[in-house]
């Protein structure tokens, strides 16, 4: 213990800050990158559908816990390419 109280106090207060920083810079972009990677990419699973087709199908989608995306339309459904 007394070796790391050492070691700190010959860094000074300036490398500990570049260090923290380096440390946090570090743990953000694996943040990122965690998060990034577990999204996956959505694909037009139906297109050029009626709104009751549509719905339909979004909520048998729902029931199996399947993730998609309604266009804004409503006449396109994404889902995962996965």
């Amino acid at each position: 213990m007394e070796a790391a109280r050492t070691l700190f106090s010959q860094l000074g207060v300036r490398r500990l800050a570049v260090m923290a920083g380096v440390a946090l810079a570090v743990l953000a972009a694996l943040a990122f990158v965690a998060t990034r990677g577990s999204t996956s990419s959505m694909g037009f699973l139906f297109t050029d559908l009626d709104p009751a087709a549509a719905q339909s199908i979004t909520e048998k989608l729902k029931a199996k816990g399947v993730e998609y995306r309604l266009s804004a339309d409503g006449t396109s459904i994404l889902a995962p390419q996965d």
